[in-house]
């Protein structure tokens, strides 16, 4: 017959650690990327289930789904999803804002972005930004990739040089490319042995989407929030 190797025991004895761990938990282990995350912790008090939620990126939120170590892996950027063909529930929709350092200069039209320098976030929906930006023939460049939206805003705030494109669910900035940057944040569902981590998706779709919305976001189903 086939015997398993040392190596393949060693394997196996970690995935059923793994397993177990997942399975004994009553906590509902999220990762994702931090604007997502920040929606998901600001309610997570008004869910009936409870939750362990860590912020991350959504490629390091994704090499732990991979591994089965998150029972929701929740993105910020639907791409990801669509790139590794993961069914994905998007939960509301966000847009991207423009962030000006303090004395930058004055924005009205799309031409007015014609050579700024910018800083990227990894993983963050700002593709969306500088694809129209490249559609529109804009010069412009990305000076630096940071891992969060925060670290972002500070380097702008704090330069005299530097501008970025950051969620209006957290920042406040110009709505220049507000159609153009339109993305919903999401959820992949990874474990599919429990009934309440289903449960929860479905409770954020419905009735939590009243919650989402107070947040700053736009909810997927707006009948709700009225």
């Amino acid at each position: 017959g086939s015997e398993l190797s040392e190596k393949g025991y060693e394997l196996l004895d970690i995935y059923y650690k793994y397993k177990n761990r997942l399975e004994d938990r009553e906590e509902i282990i999220i990762a994702g990327g931090h604007i997502i995350t920040g929606l998901l912790q600001a309610i997570s008090y008004d869910l009936p289930f409870k939750t362990l939620i860590y912020s991350s990126d959504d490629e390091s939120a994704y090499e732990l789904a991979k591994q089965e170590l998150v029972d929701i892996l929740a993105l910020d950027d639907p791409l990801l999803a669509f790139e590794n063909d993961l069914n994905f529930t998007a939960i509301a929709y966000d847009h991207l804002v423009l962030i000006s350092p303090n004395h930058g200069k004055t924005i009205e039209k799309i031409e007015d972005l014609e050579g700024l320098k910018f800083i990227g976030v990894k993983g963050s929906a700002q593709r969306l930004a500088w694809s129209t930006l490249r559609q529109e023939n804009i010069n412009f460049t990305i000076e630096r990739e940071v891992k969060s939206q925060f670290d972002a805003f500070k380097i702008v705030r704090n330069s005299d040089e530097y501008y970025t494109f950051l969620n209006a669910s957290y920042f406040n900035g110009n709505e220049i490319l507000k159609n153009e940057t339109r993305h919903v944040i999401s959820l992949v569902q990874i474990n599919d042995t429990k009934d309440d981590i289903y449960n929860l998706i479905e409770y954020l779709l419905f009735d939590g989407q009243i919650k989402i919305g107070e947040q700053g976001f736009i909810p997927m189903k707006p009948w709700k929030t009225r």
